[in-house]
């Protein structure tokens, strides 16, 4: 009992912590005006889209981007709107 106690209480600590980096980041790169740089990293996998797996040419690019980043960035996005349709 008292070890589902810890792990409980040090679950929150470290959501709280991560919360509290996550926002400050967010918050920074609002009042800068920026997207962060590092959140624009992504993986480039590719993908047979149908034929010869020896033609190049029969791949796509598939780009796989840190979850953070999209909820930043959709997040982001939506300010953006927002402050431009309310002329702030």
């Amino acid at each position: 009992m008292a070890v589902m106690w810890f792990l409980q209480r040090y679950w929150r600590l470290v959501l709280l912590l991560l919360v509290i980096l996550l926002s400050y980041r967010c918050n920074k790169s609002v009042l800068y005006g920026t997207f962060p740089t590092r959140l624009k990293y992504a993986t480039v996998n590719p993908l047979l889209k149908k034929g010869d797996k020896e033609n190049v040419a029969n791949y796509i690019p598939i780009s796989l981007l840190t979850l953070f980043s999209k909820v930043f960035y959709k997040l982001y996005d939506r300010l953006l709107k927002l402050i431009e349709t309310n002329n702030v």
